[in-house]
């Protein structure tokens, strides 16, 4: 095996890869990214919000993720190009995503205080969570593994290829021709036997 086919990533590993970063972004938009208290009518209550309602597009990202590892896993060139592009766009929504809420993290924490007390209004700073900082490091990794796939994925040979190769090749040799015939000349002795010749004669 040459140095060059060692350094690429299988098909398979490659599914695996995008798989594991896309169920790894889903998995950090569930906790919650940012707390804080909002005044209420008697005293402060406290309110957090979660991944998936501070920044949606990490979660959007995260399926895009997931679909193009499946295409990955089932493409052919074009489809593959396609899954390419799904993993790259889909780590640059969700790293754009966690980058806005990072740098703002008010505007969700007040929409979350509105449904909780009726006023949007905060006490004190926010408490920023290390989810999001985390998200933001898988989508940038995403990013980054989605524009090597192209060359890792160089020598992939396309899903079918060698069954279809295997199928398309006539089994006319010698040996195959006649690997199958001693069953049926012995039966053709029989048949000569039957009918009162000597097959052994021709």
């Amino acid at each position: 095996m040459s140095a060059r086919r060692r350094g690429r990533l299988g098909r398979g590993a490659a599914v695996a890869l995008v798989a594991v970063l896309g169920l790894a972004l889903f998995g950090t938009a569930l906790p919650a990214w940012a707390r804080a208290e909002t005044p209420t009518t008697v005293g402060s209550a406290a309110v957090a919000v979660n991944g998936a309602d501070a920044a949606p597009g990490v979660a959007s990202a995260a399926l895009v993720v997931l679909v193009a590892g499946l295409v990955l896993a089932l493409s052919g060139r074009v489809t593959r190009v396609l899954a390419v592009l799904g993993v790259v766009l889909g780590g640059a929504l969700a790293a754009a995503s966690a980058a806005a809420f990072l740098a703002d993290p008010e505007p969700a924490l007040r929409q979350a205080a509105g449904a909780v007390s009726g006023a949007t209004e905060l006490v004190g700073e926010p408490q920023v969570t290390a989810w999001p900082t985390l998200a933001l490091a898988v989508a940038v990794l995403a990013v980054l593994v989605g524009a090597a796939l192209p060359w890792l994925a160089g020598s992939w040979q396309r899903v079918g290829r060698r069954y279809e190769t295997a199928a398309a090749a006539p089994s006319t040799s010698p040996d195959a021709t006649t690997a199958g015939t001693p069953r049926t000349r012995a039966m053709d002795d029989w048949d000569a036997l039957s009918r009162g010749d000597d097959p052994s004669a021709s």
